[in-house]
């Protein structure tokens, strides 16, 4: 506290030394003086310099808590002697503080640890401190000798100690004890495990008993046909390519959570792919495939729905296209969400903001005619609703990729000010960098979070703080005068405005304190795109956006459908993580219901990806699995294999079996190969392994096999092996019955029980047999034989919510739209042999008994299946 203090100026003598007691305080009034304004009375400082200054007989300093070190002393100087009140004896000197990363600190506390140090040293590094300590500082400067305790010194003691008592008693001093429970939070929060105070630990407790209890926020970003290349830490930064450009807020994400690097859409177009993300299963089961744009997505489970019996918020910012209607549905003829029968708010939204139409995501600037447009369809405004409003009108100049962030940010923030404790989940679909190649109006604002990036201010006329200037004219610097075309020019800026929003988006989480508590995903509904929609065209060979794969957009190339995807969740998934495993997007249902400490519905074909995310335990295996028609061809790029250039794609099939990937195009024969190929060391899917050996002809079998076992056929979108007999499977030592695995709890809907832990071992049990279960969930398992190939009719009824599957395929769904007791019917093709089927059911309390027929399509008369189901000792 002995600080040097020189002034020199008008009025001051030149080569005095005072050795008088000046205090900070007195340096506040001498300025106030020196500028001729006087001293107001409410300050206790004095002007040192003043004629008729008298010098202070003693001065009091304090110390309180310093960053996140909680501390109490009191310190009396006079002019000779200074006398230190320590309230917190029970604390070292050296408590932890920002000096700790001095190398001085740290070489006195190597000291320390090796034995090294003298009696003066110790004092410091003691676990203790005495109550009071009195130094004579003319002879003591250093204050080694403490006098407190020296009867010679006893009058001086009780002299400091009535100083300090009333100057205490003059100015009300209390210091920070107690700390309040607010201030302990906020430092906890700031500094987290350098707070070793004990004042700190109940609090702490608090606030992680608060957080466990807390369900996470969770954050899906889905952007229109961001290429796998078009992210800096997946290709642009390390690209040899003559163009480039960099994604600096995306690389910070990457670098700060994971990189799902084989990470798969479900189809490479949007329809398909964002209806299997929302309802949490493959092309093999989802009722929206290959083109089909607009098409109702079913009243079934959805990420909303699920998440929000788990108590979620939930909102949808962007581009749906699931509504059900004509494809290109106008206002003329009468849609809106009333009439929509799969408005976002119909399948498990609370709040919608956005293009309905898949069409009209084609552009980004709803409010505006755009002259250079190729179409009608893209010259013209485009609807926009919130909610049951239609609000086009009042975006003008609002540039789509703006316009969502600031809306997400805006009811982010009121989710987490007004309420804290319930959790969100946010789908924020963006409409870019896909389609017309339009860009923004003006500079990204400076800064980020609440208070920088685009702000959301709610006026008709100025509905954010971009919607200014002239639109569809802002080029990033950086992407001009490089000799790059207009399109190229065009397209860089709208990923890089993707770019900057993010890392927005991802400030506003850390302003709301509510980063370490929200997962963050970003991904893209598939490869990249090769459109304009403007009087020039562009390709993705500009920047190579499809990286080292071959393919984009609608081919199932990797290319076209391996996708770039980032998971962030600071304290929870590490920085630097790369998860190299397959994985699609099906598999998100799963890994969001365990996040919100759910199950997901057991009609979910997926599985959690946060084993892999976080480092903690073993993840299940994803089945990926792509099948897609799209009468086109692969573009005939330079750098895409010979071979596929101008290759016809027509029916699409691919499947994902020990690592290794099986891909067919072009079916025509229903039994047709599948090349395969080692996509990890072989990116470009150069090498087709199917002939190399005997080990891949197994491979081979077992991939034809699979592809049949794990899906249904839609008739509306056929396929040349949909009336394969789905083949059986051999078995060996069985036994009449069937297994039964029981777990307790409550369940909103039939939970996939492979997520969950049975309480009871399974046992085996008659099929059949009325069994009265506690409450919670069962699955009974077992086999049937199928006596020769054929169509096959099935029969189900249960009391209870249920679901049936038959190999991994989805045989009956009586679930979300349960009926008690509702026979349901199906057919399908099966070959001769063993069957497996998984009967999941949540269970009442009351008679679960359910009941399974099956009929050869030619002999109804003769029931299958009976009581004469099987198990194996396997199984057990």
């Amino acid at each position: 506290i002995h600080m040097p203090l020189i002034v020199a100026g008008p009025g001051v003598a030149p080569g005095q030394v005072r050795n008088d007691l000046v205090s900070g305080i007195d340096v506040t009034a001498t300025t106030l003086a020196a500028a001729g304004q006087s001293v107001p009375a409410a300050m206790e400082g004095r002007n040192f310099l003043a004629a008729d200054y008298q010098p202070r007989e003693f001065l009091v300093s304090a110390r309180d808590r310093c960053d996140y070190t909680i501390e109490k002393i009191r310190a009396v100087v006079t002019p000779r002697f200074k006398y230190l009140r320590n309230y917190l004896t029970d604390r070292p000197y050296m408590q932890p503080s920002y000096k700790d990363e001095w190398p001085v600190s740290q070489r006195l506390r190597e000291m320390m640890a090796a034995g090294e140090m003298n009696a003066t040293q110790l004092i410091f590094f003691g676990d203790s401190k005495p109550p009071e300590e009195l130094y004579d500082l003319d002879n003591d400067p250093h204050e080694i000798h403490n006098l407190a305790g020296d009867p010679e010194y006893a009058d001086e003691l009780h002299e400091q100690r009535r100083l300090l008592a009333d100057w205490i008693a003059q100015t009300g001093d209390q210091g920070q004890q107690p700390e309040s429970e607010v201030g302990l939070r906020c430092v906890l929060k700031r500094w987290g495990d350098l707070c070793v105070n004990p004042e700190y630990e109940p609090v702490r407790a608090k606030m992680e008993a608060e957080a466990a209890a807390r369900k996470p926020n969770i954050i899906f970003v889905l952007c229109d046909d961001l290429g796998w290349g078009d992210l800096g830490v997946f290709h642009q930064n390390n690209s040899s390519h003559n163009k480039k450009f960099a994604t600096p807020e995306l690389d910070t994400m990457a670098t700060g959570g994971v990189q799902l690097r084989q990470h798969y859409c479900p189809a490479p177009v949007c329809a398909p792919s964002r209806a299997s993300l929302l309802m949490g299963v493959h092309q093999g089961h989802c009722a929206v495939r290959d083109n089909q744009f607009d098409k109702q997505l079913p009243d079934n489970h959805t990420l909303a729905t699920v998440l929000r019996s788990a108590g979620y918020a939930t909102a949808l910012v962007g581009k749906y296209g699931l509504q059900g209607d004509r494809r290109y549905a106008l206002e003329k003829n009468g849609t809106n969400p009333q009439t929509w029968p799969a408005y976002p708010t119909k399948r498990g939204f609370d709040q919608f903001f956005g293009y309905v139409r898949h069409v009209d995501g084609h552009v980004h600037y709803p409010a505006h005619e755009w002259p250079l447009g190729d179409s009608p369809a893209h010259r013209s405004p485009k609807e926009l609703w919130h909610n049951q409003e239609e609000i086009s009108k009042q975006l003008k100049k609002c540039y789509t990729t703006d316009l969502f962030t600031a809306y997400a940010k805006q009811w982010i923030t009121e989710q987490a000010t007004a309420k804290p404790n319930e959790p969100f989940f946010l789908y924020l679909a963006y409409d870019t960098p896909h389609a017309a190649l339009q860009v923004p109006s003006v500079a990204y604002p400076p800064g980020k979070g609440l208070r920088g990036g685009v702000q959301w201010l709610g006026r008709e006329d100025r509905m954010i703080n971009t919607a200014r200037g002239k639109i569809d004219s802002y080029r990033y610097p950086e992407f001009t005068n490089q000799g790059w075309s207009d399109v190229e020019e065009r397209f860089a800026t709208m990923v890089r405005r993707i770019d900057d929003c993010m890392g927005d988006l991802l400030q506003t989480l850390r302003d709301l304190d509510i980063a370490e508590n929200t997962l963050v995903v970003l991904s893209s509904d598939n490869g990249p795109h090769h459109e304009a929609y403007l009087q020039a065209s562009y390709n993705p060979t500009s920047f190579q956006s499809y990286g080292p794969f071959d393919g984009t957009k609608r081919d199932c190339w990797e290319g076209g459908i391996r996708v770039p995807t980032l998971a962030y969740w600071p304290d929870t998934i590490p920085a630097n993580t790369i998860d190299p495993s397959p994985s699609q997007f099906h598999d998100w249902m799963a890994t969001f219901a365990e996040v919100a400490g759910i199950h997901p519905p057991a009609r979910c074909d997926g599985v959690s990806l946060l084993p892999t995310m976080t480092g903690r335990g073993e993840r299940a295996a994803s089945q990926v699995y792509v099948e897609y028609q799209q009468q086109g061809r692969t573009k005939p790029y330079e750098d895409f294999e010979p071979r596929k250039r101008q290759q016809q794609r027509g029916q699409m099939q691919v499947v994902f079996l020990d690592g290794y990937k099986g891909i067919r195009l072009d079916i025509q024969d229903p039994h047709q190969a599948f090349e395969i190929y080692d996509v990890r060391a072989d990116q470009s899917e150069l090498n087709n392994l199917a002939a190399a050996s005997p080990a891949m002809r197994v491979l081979q079998e077992r991939m034809q096999q699979q592809v049949l076992r794990l899906r249904r056929p839609d008739p509306s979108a056929p396929r040349p092996y949909d009336a394969i007999p789905i083949p059986s499977v051999p078995l060996d030592d069985t036994e009449p019955g069937m297994q039964l695995a029981t777990v307790s709890g409550s369940f909103a809907f039939v939970p996939k029980l492979s997520s969950l832990n049975s309480n009871v071992a399974p046992r085996i049990v008659e099929m059949g047999q009325p069994v009265e279960l506690a409450a919670g969930a069962a699955e009974w398992t077992g086999y049937v034989q199928i006596p020769s190939d054929g169509e096959y009719t099935f029969h189900f009824r249960s009391p209870n919510r249920a679901v049936v599957r038959i190999h991994d395929a989805l045989l009956f769904d009586n679930d979300f739209q349960h009926q008690p007791d509702r026979e349901q019917t199906t057919r399908l093709p099966l070959a001769a042999g063993y069957h497996p089927i998984r009967i999941t059911m949540v269970t009442t309390g009351a008679s679960s008994a359910w009941n399974l027929e099956a009929y050869n399509v030619n002999d109804l008369e003769h029931e299958l299946i009976g009581g004469n189901w099987v198990t194996t000792g396997s199984d057990k």
